[in-house]
């Protein structure tokens, strides 16, 4: 906690360039502890990256959300806007990114760029999961905040049994490997994850209420993420379950056979879900969102790839729900 309260009174750093002299730079003590104390991760997909904390090269214009969860702890959060101002936004729309801090932060940018184009009412909210950091005094909450640290175990043997069937011995031990140092390692869960995705909805967009209805894009982790915050949603049955208009979900690592297709019914879903995706098995997954109604479209093979084309059928979908 010393060390915390000392890095936190740092607010600038000497930069070394490879030609020039050396200057002086302002820097977010917030970011420079995360970047020194924040727990590594042996997660696969998880990299040195994640010092790259903000974002270069979007066209969004980037906010800072506020949020409360777990207590009286004060957190925040960019995000990256695309579209009108709150108060002219007929349709607002709330996207999250994958776990890996680099080419699937951005995911949703350009589908948010291309709405706002496309749509004078849009208001497009790409969160950059990675920037969060806490906005109050010196504390470690904010540590284990990052993408890497929400994750669910897998303690279902059948089911990961029939997750690695047909693999090679070599890859079945790789992904044993990888579920027990989650296990072992992840301090949060998925559930935690829901509710501070929900925060940042509600308290940092304002957003998930009557006349503030939204639609959610979801990928990957966040799809594990978002489904979750759907089933809560559901059970609670509030308005803010009311207030979600459709969610657009590209193979979600919800490792659960059951609870997906309860959450979505009434809900207008669209997926894209590779057959052959290696990461979250269609085979085992899916049948659930379709007996809830999604509809799967998009590319039927490529693996667990971001999959640009889908946003053909995204914007379709969105700008249809209003």
């Amino acid at each position: 906690r010393e060390l915390i309260a000392a890095l936190h009174e740092i607010d600038s750093e000497v930069i070394v360039p490879s030609e020039g002299e050396p200057f002086v730079e302002s820097r977010d003590p917030h970011l420079r502890l995360r970047r020194t104390l924040a727990p590594p991760s042996s997660f696969q997909g998880c990299s040195p990256e994640e010092a790259q904390f903000m974002i270069s090269g979007s066209a969004g214009q980037r906010v800072s959300l506020t949020f409360s969860c777990f207590g009286d702890f004060d957190f925040t959060c960019d995000g990256y806007f695309f579209g009108v101002e709150e108060e002219s936004a007929t349709k607002r729309i709330f996207a999250v990114h994958g776990v890996t801090p680099g080419i699937s932060r951005t995911r949703w940018h350009a589908l948010g760029e291309r709405l706002a184009k496309a749509d004078p009412g849009v208001r497009f909210c790409a969160i950059d999961w990675h920037s969060i950091d806490r906005t109050d005094a010196p504390q470690e909450e904010f540590l284990t905040m990052l993408p890497k640290h929400f994750f669910d175990t897998i303690d279902d043997e059948e089911l990961f049994n029939e997750m690695v069937s047909g693999l090679p011995a070599d890859k079945v031990a790789n992904q044993k490997a990888l579920l027990d140092s989650i296990n072992s390692q992840c301090p949060r869960d998925g559930k935690e994850g829901a509710q501070v995705l929900r925060a940042m909805i509600e308290q940092g967009c304002g957003w998930g209420k009557p006349g503030k209805s939204f639609s959610l894009c979801i990928k990957s982790w966040s799809g594990a993420i978002g489904m979750q915050m759907l089933v809560d949603a559901e059970k609670e049955d509030g308005e803010f379950r009311k207030s979600i208009a459709g969610a657009v979900v590209m193979h979600p690592a919800f490792f659960s056979r059951t609870g997906a297709k309860k959450a979505i019914e009434g809900l207008p879903v669209i997926m894209c879900w590779a057959r052959d995706d290696p990461k979250v098995a269609y085979r085992l997954f899916a049948q659930q969102y379709l007996d809830g109604g999604a509809k799967i479209v998009g590319p039927q093979s490529g693996g667990h790839a971001n999959f640009l084309e889908f946003d053909d059928d995204a914007e379709e979908f969105l700008l249809g729900l209003y």
